[in-house]
């Protein structure tokens, strides 16, 4: 069998007084809604910072993508230009070969 012995427990010396206790539990709430505040306002300058970071790259991509709308305007006039009939036909002649026109022109179907 075991022995047990009872061994004596000295009781908090903290809790001597009541107001001491009060003053203490509103220096806390004090310090965590100042604390609360200080992450609140730390939330508020980051969003912003975040938000004024995304209004910059979308001001970015608009602009870029309005400089691709008129690289690709130029690139269709130009297809135009160099795809005319009467500008093929000079460089052709140019060349020294047959130019034959559209009435002339033979279409041959592909065997397999």
């Amino acid at each position: 069998m075991t022995r047990t012995r009872n061994i004596p427990v000295v009781g908090n010396t903290l809790k001597r007084g009541r107001k001491n206790s009060k003053k203490h539990s509103s220096l806390t709430a004090w310090i965590a809604s100042v604390g609360l505040g200080f992450v609140i306002m730390l939330s508020i300058v980051w969003l912003k910072v975040e938000t004024d970071a995304t209004i910059a790259e979308i001001a970015r991509l608009e602009a870029q993508l309005a400089d691709q709308a008129i690289e690709n305007n130029e690139l269709r006039s130009r297809i135009l230009k160099l795809s005319s009939y009467d500008r093929i036909k000079n460089v052709a002649t140019a060349l020294g070969l047959d130019f034959v026109g559209h009435e002339n022109l033979i279409k041959i179907q592909e065997t397999n």
